[in-house]
């Protein structure tokens, strides 16, 4: 759903006189974040389980997730996961934006945070 939605407001964007910027990391950030999703996978799989207050990040994460579509909703169009910059347009101030200036980054950090604390990632926690 994400991935549509940035397709489509990539080229909203590039109708609008807009150009991507940081093209080039992009890939990189794919990476880091399919590597992540990936070694979640590997660690339930070597026998991870989960601690028995796996509730506490998991609230954490879904109420992360209230933020990360209040930030869609916020930038409209301007949403995506690339970075566009579009002329002419300015700052983005409504919703979360009023108060911080990159708030989906918080989300993600907050992603990579509780998503191990929910599957035990058990070599950071030395079992």
């Amino acid at each position: 759903m994400e991935l549509w939605l940035a397709r489509r407001n990539g080229k909203w964007a590039i109708s609008q006189g807009g150009y991507e910027v940081g093209k080039s990391h992009f890939k990189y950030i794919v990476f880091i974040h399919t590597g992540f999703l990936v070694s979640l996978f590997m660690e339930v799989g070597a026998g991870a389980n989960p601690p028995t207050w796996w509730m506490v990040p998991c609230i954490i994460l879904i109420l992360s997730q209230f933020l990360r579509y209040w930030c869609i909703y916020s930038l409209g169009p301007y949403w995506n996961t690339r970075i566009y910059i579009v002329p002419e347009s300015g700052l983005v101030k409504k919703g979360p934006y009023r108060w911080y200036s990159h708030p989906n980054y918080l989300v993600v950090m907050t992603e990579f945070v509780v998503i191990p604390l929910i599957t035990y990632f058990r070599n950071i926690l030395g079992t």
